[in-house]
């Protein structure tokens, strides 16, 4: 992954680099820097990189320290469970309960 603006973060082991993300414009194809931060480093010989979710670049700071904290503690990288095709559609249906449509239109997409 490729980071523009990209530094260390002092202090950290293992060295954790924040910077922001480049990528390439579909339309006009020139290269365009996010506003959000990102952190990355390698842990057992593999590059990692976690979005820090501000556009602060202070508030990127510390959040890149307590990525160290949690990673000498041994807690690994915290990855979002996926939401499956089946949770969306009883969702739906929940949400079209709640909007007070008719049984058989429950039925029908259902």
């Amino acid at each position: 992954m490729k980071l523009a603006q990209r530094q260390p973060v002092e202090g950290t082991e293992p060295h954790i680099y924040i910077g922001r993300r480049v990528n390439r414009n579909r339309g006009t194809c020139e290269l365009v820097e996010s506003s959000r931060w990102w952190a990355e480093y390698c842990m057992h010989g593999r590059q990692k990189q976690e979005p820090l979710g501000t556009g602060n670049k202070q508030r990127a700071i510390q959040k890149a320290g307590e990525i160290q904290r949690r990673l000498t503690a041994g807690q690994p990288h915290i990855v979002s469970p996926r939401t499956t095709l089946k949770d969306i559609v009883e969702g739906y249906i929940e949400f079209q309960k709640t909007r007070g449509r008719a049984p058989k239109t429950i039925e029908k997409y259902q």
